[in-house]
């Protein structure tokens, strides 16, 4: 998209909602209609939804906040299993790229998919 949508034209792009578009929770990634120019981006936003729109936008929110909590429940308990085995040998040491891990989990769940 470096060369820009035609005027008038609408993509889908999966983007970090920082702002709330549409309603949708700040904080995750979601696919909203965009529009590109000049190597930047931008959600169309105030375009009119049908009902049924809304009630996929609402579906596709609840099932991307299901997934993310899961996923953090999945780190939280692969990171106590680890600590917990560590923690019975006769010392433990927390290495700072550990410690990060835990305070990278409400800010990048992603990050910490791939360390395990």
């Amino acid at each position: 998209l470096v060369s820009g949508t035609r005027e008038g034209e609408t993509v889908s792009m999966a983007v970090y909602n920082d702002k709330g578009y549409y309603g949708v929770k700040k904080g995750i990634v979601y696919s909203f209609p965009c529009e590109c120019r000049n190597g930047d981006w931008s959600v169309k936003e105030g375009l009119d939804l049908s009902d049924f729109a809304r009630t996929k936008l609402r579906e596709t929110e609840k099932e991307l906040l299901e997934e993310r909590e899961a996923a953090r429940e999945l780190v939280e308990n692969a990171m106590k299993r680890s600590l917990s085995a560590a923690s019975t040998s006769t010392s433990l040491t927390v290495s700072e790229s550990d410690a990060s891990v835990s305070t990278s989990l409400e800010t990048n769940p992603l990050r910490l998919m791939s360390r395990i």
